[in-house]
């Protein structure tokens, strides 16, 4: 992950010309048809810089990823001074999974 800037001025986004914004976005392949929903809770999205972990701003806590099949979904945000970072951590803290229930089979 590469955050770099821009040489254009910002219009009132507060981010420095010497920042880039690095986003964080969720998709999902689509499913089998048994799974109903898949549900997770994200506790927190950090990225790592020389002096430790940040923690990204949430833009979201909770997903089912059933509902972001084809598209995306943005996790979380932060502006960065322009640089290489090669680390981000996303915590889940609860997975969950809803299975259709299949058909009585017949004898």
């Amino acid at each position: 992950m590469t955050a770099t800037g821009d040489t254009t001025p910002p219009v009132s986004t507060g981010v420095n010309v010497a920042d880039g914004v690095v986003e964080v976005r969720l998709s999902s392949i689509p499913g089998g048809k048994e799974i109903s929903m898949a549900r997770l809770t994200i506790s927190s999205v950090e990225v790592h810089v020389p002096d430790g972990w940040l923690k990204m701003k949430m833009g979201l806590d909770s997903v089912d990823l059933k509902q972001v099949e084809g598209s995306e979904q943005l996790v979380a945000t932060i502006s960065l001074s322009q640089g290489t970072y090669t680390q981000i951590r996303v915590g889940i803290a609860r997975p969950g999974c809803l299975f259709r229930k299949r058909p009585a089979q017949e004898s």
